[in-house]
């Protein structure tokens, strides 16, 4: 502080004083912040170090003479609430204030400031203040407009949940068929199977052989029974690729609800016509 370095010397003993509080500091803080024009700070280190030091103490006699000396110089500012305010937050550059300071003259340092207004569902206030020395500003606020609320959005309704297409469908239950088909036509070859098995125990192994009533009757109901499981397991089968195929297609169409197909029976023969 010697060197005139009063910024510096002020950030310094303001840092001292968080860390380690002693009145000497204190002494120093209200010297440095006085040679800066910063009477409302000086003047309140020196009550605080007033109030610190013991009676009797030459430095407290110094620092109430300081308070004495600064008080008529210091610029106040009383902050003056509207009835609608009441509850509402004050901040005198970016300090609030407590309730019971409200309609006090308030010491500040000289210079302009912002006071803020702050309530609750209305925008902030903001007024511009220029504080000078022994001089009182009164401050009339009031609470600013209410705040928009925002309009509520409805929530976008659910998206629709896509059911199997038709080709889908007709995929599902041809397959399905075939699939019956092919079970019939294992039974219909066990039937065979046994057949045949009555018709060896009761036939002859002459040339021609010479069956029993019940081993001709074997003979005649394998034969059916063997035709049949041969016809149903081949129509079983292709039902069963079709059905295979149009669940494919289904699955690698980009629109298979416009995916077509014709399928047609004829003798010895199965087609399948798909039209994307």
């Amino acid at each position: 502080m010697t060197r005139g370095d009063y910024v510096v010397a002020c950030d310094r003993f303001g840092e001292s004083q968080r860390l380690d509080p002693a009145p000497g500091t204190l002494l120093n803080l209200g010297e440095c912040s006085e040679k800066l024009g910063r009477l409302a700070s000086a003047w309140r280190a020196y009550v605080e170090a007033g109030d610190r030091l013991a009676a009797g103490d030459p430095r407290q006699t110094f620092a109430r003479n300081k308070v004495d000396e600064l008080a008529p110089r210091l610029p106040r500012v009383r902050v003056l609430l509207s009835p609608e305010a009441a509850g509402c937050t004050v901040a005198i550059a970016g300090t609030k204030l407590g309730p019971s300071t409200l309609d006090q003259a308030l010491p500040v340092d000289p210079g302009s400031f912002d006071v803020e207004l702050s309530c609750e569902g209305r925008a902030p206030t903001h007024t511009a203040v220029a504080a000078s020395e022994s001089r009182t500003v009164e401050v009339s606020l009031r609470p600013g407009p209410p705040l928009e609320t925002p309009a509520a959005v409805a929530p976008a309704p659910p998206a629709p949940v896509a059911g199997p297409s038709g080709l889908a469908i007709a995929g599902w239950i041809t397959g399905g068929v075939g699939l019956a088909s092919l079970g019939v036509g294992a039974v219909l070859g066990g039937l065979a199977i046994d057949r045949k098995s009555t018709m060896d125990a009761s036939c002859t192994e002459d040339d021609p052989p010479r069956c029993t009533p019940a081993g001709v009757d074997a003979a005649a109901e394998g034969e059916a029974f063997a035709t049949g499981s041969t016809a149903t397991i081949a129509v079983g089968a292709a039902l069963a690729a079709v059905g295979a195929t149009l669940l494919v297609v289904d699955a690698t169409s980009d629109s298979p609800d416009e995916t077509t197909a014709t399928l047609r029976l004829g003798p010895g023969h199965l087609v399948l016509h798909v039209t994307f």
